[in-house]
């Protein structure tokens, strides 16, 4: 076979139930230039068998089987196999339609792209979406990296992966950040995105994305507790940009910053503050990073030495007191100050301090 045109990078884990369907709508693009990488993230279940049994008449698939370690990682190893000119990533328990990389391929030639993206189809919980995706229409014309960093901010666009094609070498397997087992993608983004120079979408919707729990990317666990990391998480990968110094809007930064710790600790205090363990350990991972930690602190003091960050550093006890109390206060005051009062990102969660 000629080089591929697109690798495609398929975690599972535990993924017999969707295994299938996912594999053999990618082996059925129509697109044939293809090199299917299948990462097996330690399943216990049958998927390996399942995998074997449908790729067995299919030389493009290559199947390789790996020690438990989230999705980031089975994505980092993913991308250091890769060969093709574009690279594009799909989880497990999602599929595509036919011709979603023919389409999203002709386009990044034509245009000359570095990332293409197209629109995506939430399956799962229909509650959890207030807009259906199909339906977001986005722009047309050539953008920067730095663009989609705005969009991203905005809330406009989500960090996903697996709805965007990469150029092959835009950013490699060694700087793929995998210190977390979830919320790789919002680590990621500011990575790869820094570095296109040109950017286009389809408005097309090719991707079924499917939320559930067990997945890779949403771990089994408490619900206030995987709440908080979640929104935990997100802010600080916020720092990232500001790091990698692509945002002049550091008071955009600031204020989802700290909308999302005030999140986080919100889910914490609807359980009683018995998940927080689950902050401590956030941090730790994060920290195991240390040029995106380091940098983060460096280049903005007002963070780490911020009361939250400093009990989360250096005092864990008085931590556990001061996000029962002098929190709540403390965010209040901010809002007001900083003229957030409205705010949809806060509202409803400093109301009763």
């Amino acid at each position: 076979m000629d080089k591929a045109k697109v690798s495609a990078i398929i975690s599972f884990y535990n993924s017999e139930q969707y295994a299938e369907k996912c594999l053999r709508s990618v082996m059925d693009q129509t697109l044939k230039e293809l090199e299917i990488i299948v990462i097996d993230d330690g399943s216990t279940d049958r998927t390996r068998r399942i995998v074997e049994e449908t790729a067995k008449d299919d030389p493009r698939v290559v199947y390789v089987a790996k020690v438990n370690g989230g999705l980031a990682s089975s994505r980092k190893q993913g991308m250091a196999l890769a060969t093709g000119e574009y690279i594009t990533f799909v989880d497990g328990d999602d599929h595509i339609q036919k011709n979603m990389y023919k389409s999203m391929y002709e386009k990044a030639k034509q245009e000359n792209l570095d990332i293409v993206q197209c629109n995506i189809i939430p399956t799962g919980d229909p509650d959890k979406w207030k807009e259906t995706e199909r339906d977001r229409k986005y722009p047309e014309r050539v953008m920067t990296g730095k663009d989609l960093l705005d969009l991203y901010l905005k809330r406009e666009v989500m960090p996903a992966l697996w709805q965007r094609l990469f150029r092959n070498g835009l950013w490699t397997a060694g700087q793929f950040k995998d210190f977390s087992k979830i919320m790789s993608d919002h680590f990621n983004f500011p990575e790869w995105a820094v570095r296109a120079k040109r950017v286009a979408f389809l408005n097309e919707p090719y991707y079924y994305w499917l939320t559930r729990k067990g997945s890779l990317g949403q771990p089994d666990g408490k619900r206030h507790g995987v709440d908080a990391r979640n929104r935990f998480l997100s802010g600080i990968s916020i720092l990232a940009f500001s790091g990698m110094g692509t945002m002049k809007d550091h008071d955009l930064i600031y204020r989802y910053l700290m909308s999302y710790i005030t999140q986080a600790v919100f889910h914490l205090r609807e359980n009683d503050y018995q998940d927080v363990d689950i902050l401590f350990e956030s941090w730790d991972g994060v920290k195991k990073y240390g040029p995106f930690y380091e940098n983060a602190m460096r280049l903005y003091p007002q963070y780490a030495g911020s009361v939250f960050f400093y009990y989360l550093e250096n005092d864990r006890k008085r931590f556990r007191a001061y996000i029962r109390g002098e929190f709540w206060k403390d965010m209040a005051m901010f809002i007001k100050e900083t003229h957030y009062n409205g705010d949809d990102l806060f509202r409803g969660m400093t109301e009763d301090v």
